[in-house]
């Protein structure tokens, strides 16, 4: 008899702790699971590959038993260990960086969380390029959608900033770096993130604020007057709550509609790599 070749999987490290008990109380309590290991290092499972800056220090990795799997795993200091685990426990949103697991080891936290390889700055640092209507309809309508979840669970995000909105192949978009998340009471004002947007917006439409600080436009042949863009800027100017803006054509024309953004993903992606500009992040795709 031949000897058996199969090739078996080699488990490293001290006792790992079980993720079952905590599947079945998340299934039990309706709660978004997270499977947090606590003494546990993520080496154990995965090796590293490169590391690269996507709205802050992400860390690719294989799985050592499975090398053709790719994660991407953010680390959090032992200083806010008890708050970005709290942040990953609470909120559970396709608009919203989650986690699928941590790892918690002499203090750190290692979080697998989801795969995208750009951000919206991406888009920015391209002079060239820029978004149609219903391109910049429908990732403004996911950075809304993110935004508005995070006010019903009592979170403010307070740097939401093109470098912080990942954007992914298939269109989503989703907000990241979640360190910046502070608890909110629920008659606080939206203000902040109001300006917040209408600043990004700014960003995506032209590349850049206006040097007096005011929204609107530069370029009135690349986005008309009369425009649903243009018009939302008009009225984030004006809100101080984020509910009339979710209510404008220009969010619900577009909130369903990915295809478009995920077509200018592609773009971005092709001229990096055209352009040999280097970018670990933007070389594993």
């Amino acid at each position: 008899m031949e000897p058996d070749t199969k090739a078996r999987k080699v488990v490293s490290g001290g006792p790992k702790q079980l993720g079952l008990p905590q599947v079945v109380k998340a299934k039990r309590s309706a709660e978004p699971l997270l499977v947090v290991r606590g003494n546990e290092s993520p080496l154990d499972t995965f090796q590293e590959i490169f590391s690269c800056e996507l709205a802050g220090t992400v860390l690719f990795m294989q799985r050592r038993t499975r090398p053709y799997k790719t994660k991407t795993i953010r680390k959090y200091t032992s200083e806010i260990r008890h708050k970005i685990l709290c942040i990953f426990q609470r909120i559970h949103h396709e608009n919203i960086m989650c986690a699928e697991e941590c790892y918690v080891n002499d203090g750190t936290v290692f979080a697998v969380v989801d795969n995208l390889p750009l951000t919206l700055e991406h888009l920015v640092q391209l002079c060239t390029l820029y978004p149609t209507e219903g391109q910049l309809g429908s990732i403004i309508a996911q950075v809304l959608s993110g935004i508005t979840y995070l006010a019903t669970v009592d979170f403010e995000h307070r740097a939401l900033t093109c470098k912080n909105i990942l954007l992914g192949k298939d269109g989503t978009v989703k907000i990241a770096a979640l360190e910046n998340c502070v608890s909110r009471s629920t008659n606080q004002s939206h203000l902040p993130t109001i300006k917040a947007l209408g600043d990004l917006m700014m960003y995506l439409m032209q590349k850049c604020a206006r040097k007096d600080g005011v929204l609107g436009v530069d370029n009135v042949k690349r986005w008309p007057l009369d425009s649903a863009a243009v018009d939302f800027l008009t009225l984030i100017s004006s809100s101080t709550s984020l509910c009339p803006l979710t209510q404008h054509v220009l969010i619900t024309r577009e909130s369903g509609n990915r295809s478009d953004v995920a077509g200018l993903a592609s773009q971005i992606l092709l001229y990096y790599r055209d352009h040999l500009l280097s970018d670990p992040a933007l070389s594993a795709f």
